[in-house]
């Protein structure tokens, strides 16, 4: 028996052209939104990479920002530091150029006693320092600085001759002369080794020793002197 062309395409669903057939704007508009769906996707990614970025940016300019206070804090200290060296330079220049006048002049005129002293203005300015640095030690060792003249000062000790007898004042005088140096006048009690003392306290410019051994000198004069008396009686 015969089948007719619609029987068979009916029958036969590889026949049915119209079942496989995709509308050409439906598949324009589904790769449109998968186009868009991706593109979606790869912005979003890549707006999440820039933030991120950005995030990691700002934290480096921060952190730069800090580093650079941190630099300009001490540049200022370098510079206040070094006004202080230029400061202390200056000082020490001047204080060098009047060491080489007065050594000039006694160059110049060999014949100057010893006994010759400073400027006014400059031996002052010496002493004044020299005071200065006791002044530190009046409550630790019981010591006053006294001008006597122009050119001589005093050490006074207090407390060297133990509570034996408590009220006594040791005393060493010193004189500077001309050529910067100190010169031993006297001292009370004695001290034996005073003038070797006195030389090298010009040698070393050492101050605070020096009145740390003249004071150990004077308690050990008072100590002997106790032995002494102690045996006697």
């Amino acid at each position: 028996m015969a089948h007719t062309s619609e029987e068979m395409s009916t029958t036969d669903p590889s026949l049915d052209w119209g079942s496989s057939f995709v509308n050409p704007l439906t598949q324009l508009q589904l790769l449109q939104a998968a186009t868009e769906t991706r593109c979606a996707d790869s912005l979003c990614q890549e707006t999440e990479r820039w933030n991120e970025l950005t995030n990691r940016l700002q934290q480096r300019m921060i952190q730069d920002e800090e580093e650079i206070d941190g630099l300009l804090d001490r540049l200022a200290d370098i510079k206040r530091n070094i006004k202080e060296m230029h400061a202390s330079i200056s000082h020490l220049r001047s204080r060098r150029d009047e060491l080489r006048k007065a050594q000039n002049e006694i160059l110049q005129n060999p014949d100057t006693s010893d006994e010759t002293t400073f400027s006014d203005e400059f031996l002052s300015s010496k002493l004044t320092n020299i005071s200065e640095t006791v002044h530190q030690f009046e409550r630790l060792f019981g010591i006053r600085l006294q001008r006597t003249t122009s050119d001589s000062l005093q050490l006074l000790f207090h407390g060297c001759s133990g509570s034996a007898a408590p009220d006594i004042v040791c005393s060493c005088t010193l004189r500077h002369n001309k050529a910067g140096r100190f010169q031993a006048v006297k001292c009370n009690p004695p001290v034996p080794d005073f003038e070797r003392l006195v030389n090298h306290l010009n040698l070393t410019g050492d101050m605070r020793s020096f009145v740390i051994l003249i004071r150990h000198r004077f308690c050990r004069y008072f100590e002997l002197a106790a032995a002494v008396s102690s045996k006697v009686n």
